[in-house]
């Protein structure tokens, strides 16, 4: 049981994805009006504590969902 708690994440980058949908989600960002500017200005460095990471928009180590 604590082996497939520890590698949850692991699963959920691999395969949890793109079964739950969430690969589209970069794309989405470029046109949500709340996301579109900090997910573009992000691009290349961090900024007020939001970083894009894989595609994925982050703040404090929590992934924004549009």
């Amino acid at each position: 049981m604590a082996d497939t708690l520890s590698r949850r994440h692991a699963f959920f980058s691999k395969l949890g994805a793109q079964i739950l949908g969430f690969e589209n989600i970069p794309e989405v960002y470029k046109e949500d009006q709340d996301f579109a500017p900090t997910f573009a200005k992000c691009q290349h460095r961090a900024q007020g504590g939001f970083y894009v990471s894989e595609g994925y928009l982050f703040k404090e180590g929590k992934i924004c969902l549009p």
